[in-house]
């Protein structure tokens, strides 16, 4: 919706009764050697990221990488880059958007020196 449509960009909603557990199994059976599965997820300890993380393990397929704790900044930078990402870089857009968390503080006065910050 907000970078148009992506090839081979698979949304899945499994809370709203459209999927259910076994369309992780057929996903992981449509993955070809060569491709590369990035799954992400909100809760890391949630059924969804467990039901992940387990099939991934049970076939212990190197081209998989689960990324929980999903925000949209990570979701942006994972979808618009041109390449397969390394589990290197994957870290470090971890790390950039963990910079884009913040509680703005919207009750400054006006002609506060701390104004630039905010706009």
């Amino acid at each position: 919706m907000v970078c148009g449509p992506r090839e081979n960009l698979i949304a899945l909603c499994f809370y709203n009764g459209n999927h259910k557990e076994s369309d992780i199994e057929d996903l992981f059976n449509q993955l070809k050697k060569d491709d590369q599965l990035i799954v992400c997820t909100d809760i890391q300890y949630g059924s969804v990221n467990q039901n992940f993380v387990k099939t991934a393990m049970n076939r212990n397929l190197s081209n998989v990488m689960i990324i929980s704790g999903i925000n949209l900044p990570i979701l942006l930078e994972i979808v618009l880059r041109p390449d397969e990402l390394t589990f290197e870089d994957l870290n470090d857009i971890v790390e950039k958007s963990k910079n884009q968390i913040s509680n703005i503080d919207w009750h400054l006065k006006p002609n506060s020196a701390t104004e630039d910050n905010l706009f």
